[in-house]
């Protein structure tokens, strides 16, 4: 097979180490006008059998395939875009993402909850080996079934499980349903969240399709030009590539959005000035999503101690920026007493600990927050030392 593999200088590293005939290949670096002038040429790229573009922009990597395509005028050479199948062959789940990494093979401390844990609770700054797997707008629902997962799937990694840390943000949780939002689609397919399970998500007034076909919509916009002769050609051409990479992509923070040591800026004026409380789930009230959340916290509760009797299970609400919260504070007053009347009833029956930090000290550090309710990377530091010291200072 006669392969030509083209792309930028960083980008190209990756598909030569991981293809399988280098023999095979004849590299061709863009940027460099006289190279560009010479390869970009019909004869000479229609003489190739397959075309591998390596671009790590996927959009600039997907400009460039359309325009080889129009060069070849429909001839036989195969075009890939390289970081398009490696992107599609990481689970979009966070679950099995970071579950699926071989080089992590037992957790004694796990994280659930949102995008507050997400980016505000560092697992590496916890005692113990602790996997973060909060995702942006995960409910209580999908929490639990996360954990669930995790039981019937990933066992080995969790059977020495001894923490498990549920960031429940805000005093509404119980009245969100995640597959009932307008988010929904980021969530599932964006966002990483739990893919297995719609829960009621046909019933979602936002959404017109099945969830069966929102899956498929999305992979055919985010991949179009990917079908099962690629797929072959793919596996013929490379070895395992995430093996050559060392898995590093199979962990918690592996998308742009969640590179944290980026998330450097802090809250503006603007930003504290503009934040209000007027999202649906705290202007209406649910009964029905809350007398299910009720049960599925509880379930998340069962699974836990099942899996470990002595399990010691932090429920906590994290702090937003402090002068938003004094902003905002009396629209949460009914909120809260529900959220606390189900957490006590909650107490009677399992031993967690519930940690309210919503007023604590560190939401008064300015230069700790991103945005109006999320801590950016020092933020991140501080909170995480902080929340650490109070598990270790727990008595369950």
């Amino acid at each position: 097979m006669n392969i030509l593999l083209i792309g930028y200088e960083n980008d190209i590293d990756l598909a030569w180490k991981a293809a399988k005939f280098k023999d095979q290949i004849t590299v061709a670096v863009l940027g460099n006008c006289t190279i560009d002038a010479n390869i970009l040429d019909y004869q000479l790229l229609s003489s190739y059998d397959c075309i591998i573009v390596a671009i790590k922009e996927l959009s600039s990597a997907q400009d460039f395939s359309n325009l080889l395509k129009c060069i070849l005028n429909d001839t036989s050479t195969a075009i890939i875009n390289f970081y398009a199948m490696y992107h599609i062959s990481i689970p979009i789940s966070k679950v099995d993402r970071v579950m699926s990494n071989p080089f992590r093979t037992d957790y004694d401390g796990m994280i659930l909850g949102i995008s507050h844990a997400e980016v505000g609770i560092l697992p590496q700054l916890l005692h113990g080996n602790f996997c973060n797997l909060a995702v942006s707008s995960q409910d209580i629902y999908y929490n639990m079934k996360t954990l669930k997962y995790c039981m019937d799937h990933h066992k080995s990694k969790i059977q020495n499980l001894q923490y498990l840390i549920f960031d429940m943000y805000d005093y509404t949780y119980f009245n969100y349903d995640a597959s009932l939002c307008k988010a929904a689609n980021k969530y599932y397919n964006i966002w990483g969240g739990f893919r297995n399970d719609p829960h009621n998500f046909d019933n979602n007034p936002s959404f017109k399709i099945s969830f069966n076909d929102l899956m498929l919509h999305a992979f055919a916009m985010l991949y179009p030009d990917i079908n099962t002769e690629i797929i072959n050609l793919w596996d013929t051409i490379f070895e395992d590539i995430h093996a050559v990479n060392n898995f590093q992509d199979f962990n918690e923070y592996s998308y742009a959005h969640l590179q944290l040591h980026k998330r450097v800026k802090y809250v503006t004026d603007m930003e504290i000035e503009a934040y209000t409380a007027d999202s649906s789930i705290v202007q209406k009230t649910f009964s029905d999503t809350i007398h299910e959340n009720i049960q599925y916290f509880h379930d998340l509760l069962q699974y836990a101690y099942t899996l470990n009797p002595h399990m010691k299970i932090f429920c906590i609400l994290m702090p937003r920026y402090y002068a938003v919260q004094v902003k905002i504070q009396s629209i949460y007053v009914p909120w809260k007493e529900l959220f606390y009347n189900i957490m006590e009833e909650t107490q009677k029956a399992y031993p967690c600990v519930f940690l309210d930090l919503i007023n604590d000290e560190i939401s008064k550090k300015r230069e700790y927050y991103f945005d109006a309710s999320h801590f950016n990377y020092y933020g991140a530091t501080k909170f995480t030392q902080h929340l650490n010291s109070l598990i270790m200072n727990s008595i369950i």
